[in-house]
């Protein structure tokens, strides 16, 4: 197997790939990606470029991806859970008389008064008091790494309350099994590429902490081609030129000798 690797903004986008199993059989395609932020200048002026999602996309000649082998798939597994809590407290009193002292027990539900003689008068008093609280409880699955149709998946992320943020300086696949990949027969040449791409409207940037609107400063046009200028150069040709989409890395791996 040869490979090439281009990550040329490799703080914001770092891929690779490799795959395992028999040369001639089936073969499973591995992959580790980390995302993160990066740094640039213009003027007197620092800018964090972050990325609120990504799309990663695997290109195959001579292959074909082995059927419920996809990382990532949603197959609608949620999960209700239903639990209920509940608190008794049973109270069960009695007493004789003015002279006699009262006695209370918990949880003593056939008590009898004794019989008494003298004149003296018996009372009897039980008292009941229920809590219950029912708890119902809502549990989502959320796929930072999600499958989509045609060898696509989006990552995305989320913070602890399930609302979506900017992609984390984090690595969001750790070798994990992409797909399986099946020979296609007769085929000339065999040959797998995987490529992270960004759409324009994904790319964040931030200015001394705070958020800066789309086409209100020329700096962040400036940033974007220069960001792009340098993820596509000898990938993609111009600026999102690929489905509206930059390709911030890309892996080739072919079944030529290295």
């Amino acid at each position: 197997m040869k490979k090439s690797i281009s990550n040329p903004v490799t703080l914001i986008s770092n891929l690779d790939l490799h795959l395992d199993g028999e040369p001639d059989g089936d073969l499973y395609c591995h992959c580790t990606l980390r995302l993160g932020s990066d740094q640039y200048s213009f003027g007197e002026h620092d800018y964090t470029v972050t990325l609120s999602k990504v799309m990663l996309h695997v290109d195959l000649t001579g292959y074909e991806m082995i059927p419920g082998t996809k990382f990532g798939e949603n197959r609608m597994e949620s999960v209700f859970v239903r639990g209920s809590v509940t608190e008794t407290q049973d109270l069960t009193s009695y007493g004789f008389g003015a002279n006699l002292d009262a006695t209370a027990a918990a949880g003593l539900e056939n008590v009898k008064p004794p019989e008494v003689s003298g004149g003296v008068n018996a009372s009897y008093n039980r008292k009941h008091q229920e809590n219950r609280t029912v708890k119902t409880e809502l549990t989502q699955r959320v796929h930072r790494v999600l499958s989509r149709g045609d060898n696509y998946w989006d990552i995305s992320d989320v913070d602890d309350n399930g609302q979506p943020i900017p992609l984390r300086d984090a690595t969001y696949l750790h070798n994990d099994q992409l797909c399986g990949l099946s020979p296609v027969e007769g085929a000339n040449r065999a040959v797998v590429t995987g490529m992270v791409m960004v759409r324009k409207a994904d790319v964040e940037f931030k200015k001394n902490g705070f958020d800066i609107p789309f086409g209100r400063t020329k700096n962040k046009e400036k940033i974007m081609k220069t960001l792009t200028s340098e993820a596509i150069a000898g990938v993609a040709g111009s600026e999102f030129s690929i489905n509206g989409f930059a390709a911030l890395s890309i892996v080739e791996v072919t079944d030529e000798e290295t």
